[in-house]
């Protein structure tokens, strides 16, 4: 119950601060706003303040913007209305909305940049993990598309933006420069599969609930060297081995403080990830962050954040699933509620961060040219304002009839995620 009320008070601001967008972008253009509420259905609480009614409604998710003349078109409209007066006015209106969410996860993302005190100093060393690669462990990635690679954060950021893409990738191998073409292909969901992954040391950083290793005597700080007589030279190679004991005693030998020793431990089945882990996470280098660095770090984040949505969305009409790829309300509640809880132990980097994504998604998917929908509008508006004239009465029938359409689809869609994903497949 606290995970569903936190995500419904989460989700609510995301939305809520979309429609003061369009609230602010109405009294620029000069259209009364008449009612201005938190969450839909009967009104609860109302309190007039000038021309605007501002009420709290009975069914709290979210809320409404509602201007003055929606319905009223041609020569019914009068000062104030929506559809009075220039084009512009309605796009402006219109645009308040989407451009307030962006701004909102570009304020959030700057804020979670002012939290992070440190970053991956993982050199580019390299791990292959597939075996259709053309990567090989222990390469050196130096270049690829031209654009020279010194730390892991940089080869992953261009890989995961490049699903469907084919790289020219340059890496030092025994010593030598080797150059070869990869592409990257694309999981069901729209995301890059990403065939290899950092080296680093399989050193312990923490521990998660009921770990096997820490009730085992393993500590922070502890480094794997071996698991049944296999040698463990780094991390990958320590997930690969724990995932293929379908779940059997292991033999772990690791180092502390320059002394080897070794214990049994009896591998956990996750279903999250599906497979069979020790319950630790591993450690990989890090460097403390500037002030300077801080500042720009959230700015970074937001850009590289919105590349990837537009990038997954293009990979929408490339034979993805759309149930995985599309997420409803349910489990956009349910994931904020989760995280929210999580902050509250006091970390709220968590909620920055979904809180942030979410806002962008919101704003992104609003600007897109389907009637209706932010986007569609202002594409209509657009049109209106630069030919200097409304659409025709049948053309706007037309145009909003095939909006609705493409809306309900687009909500069955997520209404069909969240079954498959909150009650079926989990």
């Amino acid at each position: 119950m606290i995970t569903v009320l936190l995500g419904i008070a989460g989700l609510s601001i995301l939305v809520v601060v979309h429609e003061l967008g369009h609230l602010f972008g109405a009294r620029l253009a000069g259209i009364k706003v008449e009612v201005f509420s938190l969450g839909w259905g009967p009104k609860l609480i109302t309190k007039k303040i000038k021309d605007t009614e501002w009420a709290l409604s009975a069914f709290p998710l979210g809320g409404y913007c509602k201007m003055a003349g929606e319905n009223r078109q041609g020569d019914e409209t009068v000062p104030g209305d929506m559809h009075y007066g220039k084009a512009w006015r309605r796009l402006l209106a219109v645009a308040g909305g989407p451009l307030f969410s962006l701004l909102f996860a570009f304020i959030l993302a700057f804020l979670l940049g002012l939290t992070v005190t440190t970053t991956s100093n993982l050199d580019n060393r390299i791990v292959a993990l597939t075996a259709n690669t053309n990567f090989v462990s222990g390469d050196y990635i130096t270049s690829i598309n031209g654009r020279t690679i010194t730390t892991a954060s940089e080869w992953a950021e261009i890989m995961s933006l490049s699903a469907r893409r084919t790289l020219q990738v340059t890496v030092l191998r025994d010593g030598q420069p080797v150059s070869f073409s990869e592409t990257i292909a694309m999981a069901s969901n729209s995301s890059a599969i990403i065939p290899i992954t950092v080296w680093a040391p399989a050193r312990i950083a923490a521990f998660t609930v009921s770990s096997p290793a820490h009730e085992a005597g393993l500590e922070i700080g502890d480094l794997v060297t071996s698991i049944n007589n296999v040698p463990i030279v780094n991390s990958a190679a320590l997930s690969e081995v724990v995932a293929a004991s379908a779940g059997l005693p292991l033999e772990v030998s690791y180092e502390r403080g320059g002394q080897s020793y070794v214990t049994t431990i009896t591998p956990i089945f996750n279903e999250q990830s599906s497979r069979y882990l020790l319950g630790v996470e591993l450690a990989g280098s890090s460097r403390p962050l500037a002030f300077n660095e801080r500042l720009t770090y959230g700015i970074a984040s937001f850009i590289y954040t919105f590349r990837l949505y537009v990038t997954s969305l293009r990979n929408l009409f490339f034979g993805v699933d759309l149930t995985e790829t599309i997420s409803g309300p349910l489990q956009t509640t349910y994931i904020i509620g989760q995280i929210a809880q999580q902050s509250l132990s006091g970390d709220i980097r968590g909620i920055l961060m979904v809180l942030s994504l979410i806002s962008l998604a919101l704003g992104v998917m609003n600007l897109l040219p389907i009637p209706i929908l932010d986007g569609g509008l202002i594409i209509l508006y657009g049109f209106e304002w630069l030919a200097g004239k409304s659409a025709p009465p049948v053309v706007m029938r037309v145009y909003h009839t095939v909006g609705v359409m493409a809306l309900g689809f687009i909500i069955f869609l997520a209404l069909s995620s969240d079954v498959l994903n909150l009650f079926i497949r989990r």
